[in-house]
């Protein structure tokens, strides 16, 4: 297994169970998974709230495309003071593409988003 791919496994490993936590292990699992820069991306809070609700809400009004976690995403980055850093982990495989977010201090698992890739080229060539 690779280096990231083991640390993003032990971060998993001490998060609270949730639904979020789910979409972040089963998508962690692809076995051609790649981290798309090679490493993770500093962001805060704000920044990411204003762009997946944005994200959210075009996939719901125009795309119909699910993003699996954006929802439970925004509420956690809701909750978050605006300011806190975060981890930004964007990865891609054959089947899936999305990211996954760890508060940068500590390493807690913020949460994970998720989007099928053969549906949003089936989506865009249609």
């Amino acid at each position: 297994m690779l280096t990231w791919k083991r640390e993003l496994a032990r971060r998993l490993k001490s998060a609270e169970a949730s639904e979020s936590l789910a979409v972040a292990r089963s998508f962690l699992s692809e076995p051609d998974l790649r981290l798309v820069s090679g490493h993770s991306h500093k962001v805060r809070a704000s920044e990411a709230l204003t762009l997946w609700k944005a994200r959210f809400e075009i996939s719901a009004a125009i795309t119909h495309q699910p993003i699996d976690g954006a929802k439970l995403l925004i509420e956690k980055l809701v909750a978050l003071d605006p300011d806190a850093e975060l981890e930004q982990f964007p990865l891609t495989g054959s089947q899936r593409a999305g990211s996954l977010f760890f508060e940068a201090v500590d390493g807690g698992f913020v949460g994970a988003v998720v989007v099928d890739r053969l549906e949003a080229e089936a989506q865009a060539t249609a």
